[in-house]
């Protein structure tokens, strides 16, 4: 009889068990709600703002360490950009590019184009996710956009994006094979994408450079802001 007791004890805190988590499962994971990414969609959103002609106004902020370094603004238009507004070490500055060649204004001189490969703009970027991306997945705020129809969406380059994204920021100097590999082994670059469901017209990107490893730090994030006037 003891046994039947103990056996009737296990059976129900097993049963208590399995329904905490299916209770916990439901309450913490409302966009288990929706379908999965389309990831036909994400490139349509992708290719639309890759083909588009006309200026693309924007804002960018960057962040070190959760510290906001620059806050700018500008225009894109095809492989064309500019950019001008604040920086943690400058009280002004305006950026201006085509490709990797970049010429930069402060308020204290101004330098010639030169060659800056850690400089990406907006299409660089898109450019960058159309050649591949991985772990497509809701973004955390998809379940309160959805209902208004905007949606944000997350993903990863693959680790041969993100090699070549080292190599490109190191430059052909400094990333011989062996570095560019260590550092693209310590480290991840996630993109979230919001953008709206029926127009598919992009509305923010935001690249999170993370430290790999078991706490994933974030390290730097770039946010791009569409529709913003630069005037």
């Amino acid at each position: 009889m003891r046994l039947s007791w103990r056996n009737a004890a296990v059976i129900l805190l097993l049963c208590l068990i399995v329904a905490a988590c299916q209770n916990g499962q439901q309450d913490n994971s409302p966009l288990q709600n929706l379908p999965r990414p389309d990831p036909a969609e994400i490139e349509q959103v992708i290719n639309r703002f890759l083909q588009m002609d006309d200026p693309v106004a924007y804002r960018l902020w960057a962040e070190i360490d959760g510290k906001t370094v620059a806050s700018m603004k500008g225009t894109a238009t095809g492989e064309r950009w500019q950019l001008e507004g604040e920086h943690v070490r400058q009280s002004f500055v305006r950026l201006s590019g085509r490709g990797d060649k970049v010429e930069w204004q402060t308020d204290k001189e101004k330098n010639d184009a030169h060659t800056a490969p850690e400089m990406f703009s907006p299409r660089e970027h898109m450019q960058q996710l159309k050649n591949g991306f991985r772990n497509l997945s809701w973004a955390p705020d998809s379940s309160k956009l959805s209902p208004s129809g905007w949606k944000a969406v997350a993903m990863s380059l693959t680790d041969d994006q993100v090699e070549e994204s080292v190599h490109t920021m190191l430059g052909d100097q400094m990333a011989t094979p062996e570095i560019v590999r260590n550092v693209a082994q310590r480290m991840e670059v996630r993109y979230t994408l919001w953008y709206n469901e029926h127009s598919l017209d992009l509305h923010q990107i935001q690249v999170d450079v993370l430290k790999s490893g078991e706490t994933r730090e974030l390290k730097r994030r770039l946010i791009y802001l569409f529709g913003e006037s630069s005037e």
